[in-house]
């Protein structure tokens, strides 16, 4: 499912209704990619240098006792949380001088960019069915299920990306 399923789009762009909640939901959805992307790195990184450099006293970092999916998940549904919502503060502060019709306009292209909506066909997919691998991930490494969930979600919807881009490389 694409926004364009979601939201009407209009012949016109200045006939373009619902342009606030078009915007807001794709800033949402592709900040929860990037901050995937951002954990996965961040996560990796961390583990790599907290294996080079052992600490003084290993029992301070949980991270070198749990497996890396645990920790991938664990920063993943963070990322969540942090990600979008600074994606909503950041789009609120670059379009809170704009008039309606620049909001209908960036919303429209939005939803008449066949390359966005097949962006978000494919990373919508990974995000249901990453949230359900969530469930798998919450049991194997004793994670709580709304955290597992998200993370999984998350991670999820980043794969569907990478998949999309991929697909379209081969075919």
């Amino acid at each position: 499912m694409s926004l364009s399923q979601l939201f009407p789009i209009a012949e016109f762009a200045e006939d373009q209704r619902f342009s606030h909640a078009i915007l807001y939901t794709h800033v949402i959805h592709r900040t929860v990619n990037f901050t995937a992307g951002i954990a996965i790195v961040s996560t990796g990184a961390h583990l790599a240098y907290r294996k080079l450099r052992p600490p003084s006293d290993p029992t301070k970092y949980a991270i070198l006792h749990q497996p890396f999916a645990k920790s991938l998940v664990s920063a993943a549904s963070k990322s969540m949380i942090i990600g979008p919502a600074l994606g909503i503060a950041a789009t609120a502060l670059i379009m809170r001088n704009k008039t309606m019709i620049e909001w209908q306009d960036r919303s429209w292209r939005l939803l008449a960019n066949n390359g966005q909506n097949s962006a978000d066909a494919w990373s919508l997919g990974g995000l249901v069915i990453g949230g359900a691998f969530g469930a798998l991930v919450s049991r194997k490494y004793n994670v709580s299920l709304p955290k597992a969930m998200a993370g999984s979600a998350g991670l999820g919807c980043l794969a569907g990306l990478t998949c999309m881009v991929v697909y379209r490389k081969i075919v």
